[in-house]
């Protein structure tokens, strides 16, 4: 009888590990691509004046968030970026780092552009938590609008 148990309880773990190990399948969210091109030496193009922090996105393939990002604040040493994803039923956040070898003694704006997914296409509320610029959150409704854009004037270096 024991070992009944036993060999019961041994699958019922074996089951949970295996329904958490679904979490982690291609369906759930991640960053498909990131591209990054380092300091701009002036404004954005993007960005209607150079202290405004700026995302633009696009719902792309019907389940992809294409986001492209402008005047961002990050070490001017950084070499790479890292995007780390956190969601919860219709809350995303995003924590943006800038990567380095060697931290430089200045900061420096930023263009760069990363996609998410794969979401379904209703309402989220997107938080965005950045190096130096603090954080932004704003709400997308996919089912209206596949894209828009939305951004935050910042004061302080480096913006001004």
């Amino acid at each position: 009888m024991k070992y009944k148990n036993f060999i019961l309880l041994a699958v019922m773990i074996a089951l949970c590990i295996q329904n958490s190990c679904e979490k982690n399948t291609p369906d759930s969210l991640s960053v498909r691509s990131i591209l990054y091109t380092g300091c701009n030496k002036l404004k954005s193009d993007h960005a209607t004046s150079k202290s405004d922090d700026c995302i633009k996105y696009q719902f792309i393939d019907n389940k992809y968030l294409k986001i492209s990002r402008s005047n961002v604040s990050f070490n001017c040493a950084t070499d790479s970026l890292g995007i780390d994803l956190n969601q919860k039923n219709n809350s995303i956040v995003i924590t943006e780092t800038g990567r380095f070898s060697r931290a430089a003694n200045c900061n420096c704006l930023n263009d760069f552009e990363y996609t998410i997914g794969p979401l379904d296409q209703k309402s989220y509320a997107i938080s965005i938590h950045e190096d130096h610029g603090g954080s932004m959150t704003f709400y997308i409704d996919l089912t209206k609008n596949t894209e828009g854009e939305y951004c935050e004037t910042r004061t302080g270096y480096p913006w001004y």
